[in-house]
């Protein structure tokens, strides 16, 4: 079972390199990147050899851009780097025993990984011309592969620890409707708070904010293409909250907060979701986000009120982007 794995886990990385060293499409040459990512995260659980497993990524990764296209673009180069030292991290993480919670070493390992795959997935784009909001495929593609790669760094980080199904049962212990009225309430106050604290950055600062809504900067997602924006829309409303409480709060907030402070915990995992959103114009609003998101799974020990709110907070912006004047 284990051979036919590394077996399938090549297959897969063969596949995908060469799509990604030959193909024009958008849409494709992004799946063959999570295929990639997901190959050779595979690949690293089954060998358990860090420096093995890294060695053999790396070295696989090159050999395919060099096998397929007889040059070395920068994805030729970085892209098998990314995704050896992924790999590598897997190795590392499975074979060791945990205790039944994560600590905040996971924690770090989670925000290092969803790091790792962001840079891989924005390697696959480097032959794109123009824009990402200007390739409609490519667009829905990052946006609802994303959350893909966010349930693979959960699932390296819970499963190879042993934490199932206590994880999951710890979060996400009961469902009652004051968490929903605790969500909304949370993801509306959040959603004022934000637009004043943008406000302030752009008149106070001279901050100019550049907006990471999808609804904003693509020019293909508008009502002429209704198909994307439910697609977009579903992955941007439903799909990322979900699993990024999942990993910021009760991966890198839960760890955290089992070897510091509450508020020291709070800061810095706030601080790691703004980071992760990767544009340092609203780090700020979005670190403000993180803390009010952490609160709520502090007061109430369950998940679902701050996707509910997480989900909300999204909710609104898209509404926003949508229907306001252009």
């Amino acid at each position: 079972m284990r051979y036919a794995a590394i077996l399938l886990s090549l297959i897969f990385a063969i596949t995908s390199g060469w799509i990604l060293a030959t193909h024009k499409s958008p849409l494709l040459l992004l799946v063959s990147g999570i295929l990639w990512i997901g190959s050779f995260g595979l690949l690293g659980s089954i060998l358990r050899r860090a420096w093995l497993a890294g060695i053999l990524v790396t070295a696989a990764g090159i050999a395919i851009f060099w096998g397929f296209t007889g040059r070395l673009g920068l994805s030729g180069w970085l892209l098998p780097l990314v995704t050896g030292t992924i790999a590598s991290i897997t190795a590392y993480l499975a074979p060791i025993p945990r205790e039944a919670k994560p600590s905040w070493v996971d924690g770090i390992w989670a925000v290092v990984l969803f790091f790792l795959a962001s840079i891989a997935v924005s390697l696959t784009q480097v032959h794109v011309s123009g824009r990402l909001g200007n390739h409609l495929l490519l667009l829905v593609g990052v946006y609802l592969l994303t959350p893909v790669i966010e349930v693979g760094i959960i699932i390296v980080l819970v499963h190879h620890s042993r934490q199932y199904p206590d994880f999951f049962s710890t979060n996400y212990p009961h469902f009652t409707w004051s968490q929903v009225i605790m969500g909304l309430g949370t993801g509306l106050g959040a959603s004022f708070l934000m637009a004043v604290i943008v406000d302030a950055e752009s008149r106070l600062g001279h901050v100019h904010v550049k907006s990471n809504n999808p609804f904003v900067y693509a020019s293909g997602l508008n009502f002429h293409a209704i198909l994307a924006m439910v697609l977009v829309g579903a992955a941007v409303v439903l799909a990322a909250p979900v699993t990024e409480e999942i990993l910021f709060r009760g991966l890198v907030f839960g760890s955290f907060m089992r070897r510091w402070p509450y508020p020291i915990a709070s800061v810095g995992s706030a601080i790691l979701f703004g980071l992760a959103h990767m544009d340092l114009t609203l780090l700020l609003p979005l670190t403000i986000a993180g803390i009010l998101l952490n609160a709520l799974y502090h007061k109430t020990r369950s998940l679902v009120p701050s996707t509910i709110a997480h989900a909300t907070l999204n909710a609104v912006s898209v509404l926003l982007a949508v229907f306001a004047p252009r």
